[in-house]
């Protein structure tokens, strides 16, 4: 698990969990074109789905620890 700095405000994952029990939980994310997800800190192994758009790019933050690079951009 990564660290962030204390003084981070972090937000919520996305805009509603849909879905949630004892070994899963679902949320959606709806983000218009050139919108920006809230930072945010994955605590447990994750999957993302994409149902819609054409591109999406992620930007990690600079003490992140992610194994991913600092910035990752992909097709839909």
């Amino acid at each position: 698990m990564s660290q962030v700095s204390a003084n981070r405000v972090l937000g919520p994952m996305g805009d509603e969990v849909v879905f949630e029990n004892d070994r899963v939980r679902i949320w959606e994310l709806t983000l218009a074109p050139g919108a920006d997800s809230n930072v945010h800190q994955h605590e447990h192994d994750y999957v993302l789905v994409i149902l819609g758009g054409d591109r999406v790019a992620a930007v990690q933050e600079p003490d992140s620890e992610s194994s991913l690079p600092q910035f990752l951009e992909a097709e839909v």
